[in-house]
């Protein structure tokens, strides 16, 4: 049977704790890669900009579903990857996310296709909890910043549980929008419509004989678990949901025991 298997990075395809990916997983990939009935494919949250974890299994993947599906694309071998969908915030829906940061002091990180940006809220305020997103700019937004960027995805950070009410709280005005909780304090926030089961099906369409395979840790994997034929969840997942609604649940990602894992369950 032709699979369609995408994966989630972090905590999934990478070890949190390792900050690695681990050998067996490695070897999985590129045993799955080597498979001219397998097409591999990423869904993450994160952005363009923050693939290089993936080092030198990235080339393996032909599908990215990043920002939580808000940006689809196709790799090439030839030339850089191909945009398939994408779904950009609108300027007055950042605005309003931005000043109601600025209000609960909380701090704000705009994604773009290949750039990420700390949002001064204040020319006067300095926070402590600057996410420091590896290779960030800093800058004031305006018009022009609007007219030149397209913003996929938004990270709020937290330092405080009460913060975190405070942000439950303000997006309750902006029904527009959801968000992903992070442990960490990150918080994803999207379009109610945008989840990885949105990008997935962009591409799943254009395999529709193909058993679509989902694998995931993390509360933004729902819906892509629930949208697959095959849903395989992460046994380091803290989320019991996510292991409710698997067909299978793997091993704890620090075993490194991932390619025995889709051997014995003859997934591969």
């Amino acid at each position: 049977m032709k699979k369609l298997i995408f994966f989630d990075i972090d905590g999934t395809l990478r070890s949190n704790k390792n900050k690695a990916i681990l050998p067996q997983t490695k070897a999985l990939i590129k045993e799955l890669s080597q498979d001219t009935n397998v097409v591999l494919g990423i869904a993450t949250g994160r952005s363009y900009a923050r693939l290089g974890v993936l080092k030198e299994l990235r080339p393996l993947f032909k599908y990215l579903v990043l920002c939580n599906g808000a940006l689809t694309m196709q790799a090439k071998k030839t030339q850089e990857e191909k945009v398939l969908n994408e779904v950009c915030f609108d300027q007055k829906d950042v605005m309003q996310v931005k000043k109601a940061a600025a209000t609960n002091g909380v701090a704000l990180t705009l994604f773009t296709l290949d750039q990420i940006f700390a949002i001064n809220l204040q020319n006067d305020q300095t926070l402590n909890n600057i996410s420091s997103f590896k290779g960030e700019q800093k800058l004031v937004l305006n018009d022009a910043f609007f007219e030149q960027q397209k913003v996929y995805q938004m990270v709020l950070l937290h330092e405080k549980e009460n913060d975190k009410e405070k942000i439950q709280q303000f997006l309750k005005n902006m029904p527009q929008l959801k968000a992903y909780f992070w442990d960490s304090g990150f918080v994803d926030i999207m379009y109610q419509k945008i989840d990885k089961s949105y990008g997935i099906k962009q591409i799943k369409d254009l395999y529709p004989n193909h058993q679509l395979i989902c694998m995931g840790d993390g509360p933004n994997d729902f819906e892509m678990l629930k949208l697959a034929d095959v849903a395989i969840t992460m046994g380091n997942t803290k989320i019991e949901d996510l292991k409710n609604i698997a067909n299978f649940v793997s091993p704890h990602i620090d075993e490194d025991r991932m390619y025995d894992f889709f051997k014995t369950k003859k997934i591969i």
